[in-house]
């Protein structure tokens, strides 16, 4: 009778490292689901505030925060933007950029005057945030169709989700004109 044991020995040998692959790979998986996506991290709300002012607000989710000096916005061809109007944030020393940072937790609300724009366009804005857990994510481009009453527009702003821009060809129509870039309120 041939003697078996090796062959019982190998067996047990791999399923032992299947199982220790496994056991190492699962909390990795886990804390991958653990983190929210960036849509849900960073809620987008937008309103005309008046009839030349779009209002923004970022609610980060808890354990989430902000970086003040990643907004852009972008309202495409024919658009001219004012200087953003945005609070001052938290300051830290970030490891992430090595640098200190002004960061946003809980609720961020920007103001955007449009000095110049058609009935309708296209606002695009670019964010970035992370999260405590230490994810960053890249920066995001999130987008509001706006038609605001000071440019013969009937006032209405509908938020954009990202598969929506995505679909949209990411810039969406009309991106490529004015730009405004962070400054302090």
């Amino acid at each position: 009778m041939m003697n078996l044991l090796p062959l019982v020995y190998r067996v047990l040998r791999r399923a032992f490292a299947l199982l220790a692959c496994v056991l190492v790979l699962a909390p990795a998986v886990r804390a991958e689901e653990d983190f929210l996506d960036p849509e849900v991290a960073f809620k987008l709300a937008a309103r005309a505030l008046d009839d030349r002012t779009v209002e923004l607000r970022f609610e980060a989710a808890p354990g989430y925060y902000l970086y003040r000096e990643q907004f852009k916005f972008n309202g495409g061809d024919g658009v001219t933007l004012g200087a953003p109007v945005m609070p001052q944030g938290k300051t830290k020393f970030d490891e992430t950029f090595q640098k200190t940072v002004e960061t946003y937790r809980d609720v961020v609300t920007i103001q955007v005057p449009v000095q110049q724009a058609p009935a309708k366009f296209r606002l695009m804005v670019t964010n970035q945030g992370c999260a405590d857990k230490g994810l960053c994510y890249p920066p995001t481009l999130r987008a509001a169709d706006i038609s605001l009453k000071g440019f013969g527009g009937d006032g209405s702003v509908r938020t954009l989700t990202a598969a929506q821009v995505e679909a949209a060809g990411g810039a969406g129509a009309g991106v490529g004109g004015a730009t405004a870039a962070t400054t302090p309120a």
